[in-house]
């Protein structure tokens, strides 16, 4: 029997805005996208799209058009889409996205024997910052992007204590306490690199494996003499590899999207009188930039 292989595309798409006056930075908005395709057989990413004409000869090996790649994974029953929330901002700027939820989970015991835990971000992070160069045609991202997986479904860790005897003179009683250790894997990926307008690169986050999920075990199972009739289904591990396609596209920006943003900011730290100037500059380049 083969285990099951997920394919785990996550597509960044970049969209860098850049304003027509010098005094505005450039700004970026980034739309996440996570595609999960199952497979018997899970080939390499560059044979999976071979055949969708993705790699033509005009293409630089490694950078794809990810229009394309939707429309090529629309053949695929079993690709499950998900589109998260837009990102947006100033090029030059660090911007950061996570998909996914804070987990607390157990990771090993202390000198005393006490689970040790920590919180552990069960999902996607991507902390991007983008630049567009001189002649508004190239993007440069700075990326670092991690994909965590945390498994529960592992076997119990056994922790037995001594305890101390409510009487005098009695021996210690041992008591055992079982505890899930979480089995947590990460893929992780940080680069620095250029991409003409519009085009895309794909990045690998590498494989994680985790046990596959498995039926519900039937009543009749736990039922002696019965449970003959049944075989004990064995754990199947599922690997998943992980990529990362960044897309980047340059359009233009409002020249008071800079001030609207820093704006935004001093509101949410409270310094209204900062504020209040940046609302002032923003109005006077773009009497709509607050409508917009």
């Amino acid at each position: 029997m083969h285990a099951v292989r997920s394919l785990v595309v996550l597509f960044a798409a970049a969209t860098v805005a850049t304003a027509q006056a010098p005094a505005t930075v450039p700004g970026a908005a980034v739309t996440f996208r996570v595609i999960t395709v199952q497979w018997s057989e899970t080939p390499s990413f560059v044979k999976l799209f071979s055949n969708s004409a993705l790699l033509s000869s005009d293409l630089p090996a490694g950078k794809i058009d990810l229009p394309d790649v939707l429309k090529a994974l629309e053949s695929y029953r079993n690709a499950t889409v998900t589109t998260f929330p837009k990102l947006t901002l100033l090029s030059g700027r660090p911007g950061e996205m996570k998909a996914g939820a804070e987990r607390t989970v157990i990771t090993g015991l202390d000198t005393k024997g006490d689970p040790k835990s920590e919180v552990v971000h069960d999902g996607t992070i991507v902390k991007v910052k983008a630049d567009v160069t001189a002649d508004r045609k190239t993007v440069e991202f700075d990326l670092d992007a991690k994909h965590t997986v945390v498994n529960t479904n592992v076997p119990q860790l056994a922790v037995t204590t001594l305890l101390s005897p409510t009487t005098d003179g009695g021996e210690m009683v041992p008591f055992t306490q079982f505890y899930d250790k979480a089995d947590v894997q990460t893929g992780k990926h940080k680069s620095m690199f250029s991409l003409p307008a519009g085009r895309s690169r794909i990045i690998d986050l590498g494989t994680i494996t985790a046990p596959a999920a498995t039926k519900p075990t039937p009543t009749l199972a736990r039922v002696p003499y019965l449970n003959r009739l049944f075989k004990e289904a064995k754990p199947v591990n599922e690997k998943y590899q992980v990529y990362l396609i960044a897309t980047a596209e340059v359009v233009e920006l409002s020249p008071a999207t800079e001030f609207v943003a820093d704006y935004k900011k001093a509101v949410a730290e409270g310094k209204l009188a900062d504020a209040k100037a940046l609302a002032e500059k923003a109005l006077a380049l773009d009497p709509a930039c607050f409508a917009k």
